[in-house]
């Protein structure tokens, strides 16, 4: 069929808006597994903490969401270079996601607000995936895709397929294991192990108190009345949950700034309490922290 100039501006269109919905899949990709990578962290630190396994249902959730958003991605590669494979990967991309949905649909009700927003959202995200699958379907159809044997096209989505694959098995393979720098939990209950002297140091992946005078961090559950103990491990749930799995270099997000001062206020009353668990002068404060504490 001859191209008008009418066709040809409007197909040229297309291929732009088809090129920058594949980009965009290849960045939403990205923050999706950067956002389950985080959820998947915290739970296992949550295990760890607690001194008990990831359940299984949770691991193999997170190795199906971390297919979909290898496929996700890769997709959104081929789309953005007009490429054959853009067809078998987005109908793979819709299928997995079709499946995930089902899935989903038999989890119980949502059980407030944002998990009703969280499921619209995800059932959202899908509907537009599949429409913009069947756009695939018919650039396919006429003709607008490149070769499937293009080497250029062909080396882009591995490497990008490569890429997530790497980034997710590495942190998804991740559990926390046993650590010189921890007491052992297995070990005999001894009174002559008990901490003296104290710093309160919160720190992610890691107990929040040390023993100052072992160099060592505590389970603070084993070694602290009931009351203090627990509150204490509320406390630290609020600065594991916060803070960013994937780079644990900057200070936490609590989200909003009430959170963060919340947060620091209640560590306060902590040392104070510490203070008068064992003594004024046996309590120290890290210069961890102090930063937070200044930061809010």
């Amino acid at each position: 069929m001859e191209r008008t100039p009418f066709r040809a501006v409007f197909m040229d269109l297309v291929e732009i808006f088809f090129r920058a919905a594949g980009a965009f899949y290849v960045f939403a990709g990205h923050v999706t597994a950067r956002t389950m990578l985080m959820e998947a962290t915290a739970d296992r630190m949550i295990a760890a903490l607690a001194n008990d396994a990831e359940p299984a249902g949770i691991a193999g959730r997170h190795v199906a969401l971390g297919a979909i958003v290898v496929v996700t991605a890769a997709s959104g590669t081929a789309l953005a270079l007009m490429s054959f494979w853009a067809l078998p990967l987005f109908v793979a991309g819709t299928a997995m996601q079709t499946v995930w949905l089902i899935r989903a649909s038999g989890n119980p009700r949502p059980r407030d607000a944002e998990e009703r927003s969280g499921r619209r959202r995800t059932i959202n995200a899908a509907l537009i995936y599949t429409a913009v699958a069947l756009g695939v379907i018919w650039l396919w159809h006429d003709g607008r895709l490149g070769p499937a044997a293009d080497p250029l096209s062909v080396g882009l989505i591995l490497a990008t397929t490569l890429y997530f694959v790497v980034w997710l098995r590495r942190d998804l393979g991740w559990r926390p294991g046993p650590s010189e720098m921890f007491d052992d939990p297995d070990l005999p209950f001894e009174p002559a192990l008990r901490p003296e002297k104290v710093r309160l140091d919160p720190c992610f992946g890691s107990w929040p108190l040390v023993d100052v005078r072992r160099g060592r961090r505590f389970n603070h559950l084993t070694w602290l009345p009931e009351e203090l103990a627990f509150r204490i491990e509320d406390w630290d749930d609020m600065f594991q949950l916060a803070f960013d799995g994937d780079d644990p270099a900057p200070l936490p997000n609590f989200g909003t700034a009430e959170r963060a001062v919340a947060y620091v206020e209640e560590g306060r009353a902590i040392v104070l309490a510490l203070c008068d668990h064992f003594g004024a002068d046996n309590v120290e404060v890290s210069a961890a922290f102090d930063r937070q504490a200044d930061s809010s």
